[in-house]
């Protein structure tokens, strides 16, 4: 599956203006925002080797015990597999250039990694035994880097305005408890990491500006839950950021889109605003244009000298995130064929 890019090679999709319908369906509950769509940037275990995936939940398992280092155990329930995917990528990217740099494979000037170094890239990283709570007969594989820690800031940046935002829209009284115990941490996050938390305030206070205006098409909200991503994946400002910045706004653009297109039933039975809708799609219909959604995120990914966890992160951008979508197909199928 990896030709999306080449394929399509960065075709911004059209999916507002011309392609909105009028229709009499009435958005009365909550617009679909990207500050609340998690769940698809996930791996698809069956393509993975073992250590492959050993790999991947060691990831995933340091990202949970970093949240309950730095912001304590209620933390934990902010955990995402698209916050592990971010540290993966950040890890795979930053300490395989640290290493190749380290050997004499790559100067500031060329950015191109010698294959003999990737084995040491793993030496950046630390990796520890623990037993987890949730698994407490076997112990865990636990992966440790900054790059990590910075995925758990972003988690807690998120999921503050996800409270945010779940408070605004239907007064939820567990989105007033959250946001209460994570204040103090948004607060040093805001400190650490201005440029991020600028961002995603800003997105989420236009897309609600607009929301109440009436004035929210599928294209601002889509690129708006792309730009909410997109300097969540900025690491720091250096050779890499354009890319990077580039490919969390296209992947954001993407998620926005097949998360509407996996929920568009239960949105229609809510009354719930759906893109789809205005778009005149059925989520049957909607291949192409999240096909080129994707395309258009992986080109810019396809720019990154990964040099680490290259066959994890592959195996999620090619395989993983269709993984929910084609659930959905394949159950319609069967339901229409009885």
């Amino acid at each position: 599956m990896r030709y999306y890019a080449r394929k399509y090679n960065v075709i911004r999709i059209k999916i507002g203006h011309n392609s909105i319908r009028n229709s009499n369906f009435n958005a009365t509950n909550y617009y679909r925002k990207g500050i609340d769509v998690f769940g698809f940037v996930i791996c698809n275990r069956n393509n993975l080797k073992d250590s492959e995936y050993d790999r991947y939940r060691s990831a995933y398992c340091g990202l949970c015990m970093s949240l309950k280092k730095k912001y304590g155990n209620l933390a934990r329930f902010a955990l995402n597999y698209d916050m592990t995917f971010l540290a993966t990528l950040l890890g795979s990217l930053y300490e395989g250039i640290d290493i190749c740099k380290k050997e004499g494979y790559i100067s500031e000037t060329n950015k191109v990694c010698n294959s003999d170094s990737r084995d040491n890239a793993y030496q950046m990283s630390q990796i520890q035994q623990i037993r987890c709570i949730l698994h407490p007969m076997k112990k865990k594989n636990i992966l440790h880097n900054k790059y990590i820690d910075y995925a758990a800031d972003m988690t807690i940046l998120l999921m503050y305005y996800k409270c945010v935002d779940d408070i605004e829209d239907d007064g939820k009284v567990t989105a007033k408890v959250y946001k209460t115990l994570l204040k103090k941490a948004y607060k040093n996050i805001v400190d650490t990491y201005p440029r991020q938390t600028l961002c995603v305030k800003k997105s989420l206070e236009k897309f609600t500006e607009l929301e109440k205006k009436g004035e929210l098409t599928p294209d601002v909200a889509t690129n708006l839950s792309g730009a909410m991503l997109s300097e969540i994946f900025v690491y720091k400002e250096d050779f890499f950021a354009e890319n990077l910045r580039r490919f969390g706004y296209e992947l954001g653009r993407f998620i926005y889109l097949i998360d509407a297109t996996v929920d568009y039933e239960k949105d229609i039975k809510k009354a719930s605003y759906n893109p789809l809708v205005y778009m005149n799609k059925k989520p049957n219909e909607m291949y192409e244009i999240l096909e080129q959604a994707i395309g258009n995120a992986t080109y810019y990914y396809e720019k990154l000298p990964i040099v680490e966890d290259e066959n994890i992160l592959n195996n999620i951008l090619y395989n993983g995130v269709w993984q929910k979508y084609y659930m959905k197909i394949n159950r319609e199928v069967e339901k229409n064929g009885k």
